[in-house]
């Protein structure tokens, strides 16, 4: 184990000081008293001391300008756009006349209505799913989060009968005071 710790440790020291090491470019610049000391010497004094290619002049190296990122506005959250639907409000609008309150209330019922028969095919599809839990590969495991959303599912269908109770009462009492 010792000898492979130290052969790691080895490469890592040689792998540092090979991409930390000043490198001869570096120590160059900073002995010709420049920040671009091979060209400032000129075409013929970079030629005739390397030869090769001369050195051309280039500019100081700056960091480049902070950038603004742009998001796609297709992976922003509508709500940060400002373009999505306002989320829909538990109060009833203002009505003008009594004959507009009773049709509002009339269609909250029957949507009310229409979602708790679709909680109630939930209801009577429970068996099923439990059947097929238990014919699956972790009967144990599926059954325990079957029972948390057999749960979620019972509350919910008390509380849309709750709904539809209250709704048919104050359905009920706007008839009676329209007379119907």
């Amino acid at each position: 184990m010792l000898p492979t710790l130290l052969a790691g440790a080895g490469i890592l020291i040689v792998a540092g000081l090979m991409i930390f090491w000043p490198d001869s470019s570096t120590q160059a610049t900073k002995k010709a008293g420049g920040p671009n000391a091979a060209s400032h010497e000129g075409a013929k004094g970079a030629v005739s001391s390397r030869g090769g290619v001369a050195a051309r002049e280039a500019d100081e190296a700056k960091a480049a300008p902070a950038k603004k990122y742009k998001v796609n506005p297709r992976l922003r959250p509508a709500t940060q756009m400002g373009m999505s639907p306002n989320p829909p409000s538990n109060e009833p609008p203002e009505f003008n006349d009594a004959d507009e309150e009773l049709e509002y209330w009339r269609t909250q019922l029957s949507e009310a209505k229409r979602v708790l028969g679709l909680r109630e095919k939930a209801i009577e599809r429970l068996p099923q799913i439990r059947e097929q839990i238990m014919a699956g590969n972790d009967p144990e495991g599926g059954l325990k989060a079957f029972e948390k959303r057999e749960t979620v599912i019972h509350d919910n269908l008390g509380k849309q009968k709750d709904k539809v109770k209250e709704l048919e009462e104050k359905v009920g009492a706007l008839e009676e005071k329209a007379g119907l």
